[in-house]
């Protein structure tokens, strides 16, 4: 079987017409949901790309890897998705535009093949070369273009997503906006640009947020005609797979009050699509909430490979059959907070009630900055959303459901207690000059 797992990095679950959204964005993806398993409420393990996508490769918590920063390898004595399938004969391959994930001592050191490859470099053709020249296989491809920032979709695609065209020159070429939208400008800038914004130095109008969501649209639709060329690359080989279309995280737009990724844990950070095709044979909306951890222990049931060591994540697979998965709660990571969600309610709080995650999220914690903000929001309210009730949480129930709030963070306890008496401290690697350009030019540094 050829297995393809398919990041669009960035992409909210709220933005494709499967999940419900009215714009036409996705209507490629929308027709592969049609004859696929959708799952309908998945949860991404982190809100940024590297801790997200060590998460789902070996189906632990992030917290557990102890992964915070580009430069950085998982312990040797955790066991990836690829490395579990290699039993069974299968060969791993890495596709993606992001030079991070290809530091040869890091997260690309995993797999057997690994390649930088953007959009314009025909992706279905070598996709097609990687298919035909195997029959067991994991691909993980990801693509990290115009879904993240700089959104640089043209201009007249970014229109159709436009209610209000008025002064749209003007709004376009705006200090606040230009440079999260122009692929020409300097990195510096775009960094600068998104600082300003989350630091409340520059205020977005309502405008520009329309015209930066309508540029994030436009994006997606460019994504989407690829997506269809990839799918049909495994629909038309004659062989057996699984198709696999999901995102590493969200993409926030000022919904509480913060621009871009990486900064909270809600909903539009951590709610990710999830769509699966198997061979045709299955479809369905599953209304169960997942995890993205929860793939590895799926496909290790759907490729027939046991699993003989620990993982945090539960198999999908009972759903494809009308069954049910274990109840428990679905918990995302991004430091300094953490998130639970169970039962339709969600709590937001901080990792250092739990543990000491300066050392877990070294270097990042090193900072002081980044110290005095941990020791801050301590004392800062969680907050505990009814997401049925309120899907955009924006009611705080922390003082009428203190009964919930407990049950929750007795959950996360009984997570970080078990792994923070394991000793896997990740392997600082380092990362070259070419990569550190990339980074800064996605707005990491």
């Amino acid at each position: 079987m050829n297995i393809c797992i398919l990041i669009i990095d960035c992409l909210r679950a709220d933005h494709l017409g499967c999940y419900g959204y009215k714009k036409p964005t996705s209507p490629v993806i929308d027709a592969i949901a049609e004859d696929s398993m959708v799952f309908e409420h998945a949860s991404s393990q982190a809100n940024w790309t590297y801790p997200s996508l060590y998460s789902m490769m070996t189906g632990r918590y992030p917290s557990s890897l102890r992964i915070s920063w580009w430069d950085q390898r998982v312990n040797e004595n955790v066991p990836l998705m690829q490395d579990t399938l290699a039993k069974k004969g299968y060969k791993s391959g890495l596709l993606t535009s992001f030079m991070g994930l290809l530091n040869p001592d890091c997260f690309c050191s995993h797999f057997d093949e690994a390649l930088q490859l953007k959009i314009k470099d025909d992706l279905p053709a070598n996709v097609d070369k990687w298919v035909k020249s195997h029959d067991d296989s994991l691909l993980l491809l990801h693509i990290g273009e115009y879904t993240h920032e700089p959104f640089h979709a043209d201009r007249e695609v970014v229109e159709r997503f436009l209610d209000n065209t008025q002064d749209i020159e003007k709004v376009a070429n705006s200090k606040s906006i230009h440079p999260l939208i122009s692929k020409s400008v300097e990195s510096k800038n775009m960094r600068k640009a998104i600082a300003k914004i989350n630091l409340k130095l520059s205020r977005l109008s309502k405008r520009e947020i329309e015209y930066l969501l309508a540029a994030y649209d436009a994006g997606i639709t460019y994504v989407d005609k690829v997506v269809g060329d990839l799918h049909r690359v495994f629909k038309e080989s004659g062989k057996d797979y699984l198709f696999a279309i999901t995102a590493d995280h969200g993409q926030a737009f000022m919904e509480h009050g913060v621009f871009g990724h990486g900064l909270t844990l809600y909903e539009e950070q951590t709610h990710v699509p999830l769509i699966m095709d198997l061979n045709g044979k299955y479809k369905g909306r599953v209304s169960t909430p997942v995890q993205l951890m929860d793939l590895y222990p799926t496909i290790m049931d759907i490729a027939g490979v046991s699993v003989d060591h620990i993982v945090d994540g539960d198999s999908m697979w009972p759903l494809f059959n009308g069954g049910a998965m274990p109840d428990r709660a679905c918990i995302s990571e991004g430091y300094p907070y953490i998130s639970v969600q169970e039962n339709n309610y969600k709590l937001i709080t901080k990792h250092s009630r739990l543990t000491n995650y300066d050392e877990i999220y070294s270097p990042i914690a090193n900072s002081w900055k980044r110290k005095l903000l941990s020791r801050t929001l301590h004392y800062l309210p969680d907050k505990i959303f009814s997401l049925k009730d309120d899907p955009g949480e924006k009611k705080n129930l922390i003082r009428k459901r203190m009964d919930i709030v407990d049950l929750l963070r007795k959950k996360i306890d009984e997570s970080a207690m078990r792994f923070t008496l394991e000793n896997l401290p990740a392997a600082e690697v380092g990362i070259n000059e070419e990569i550190e350009r990339q980074l800064k030019e996605l707005g990491y540094l």
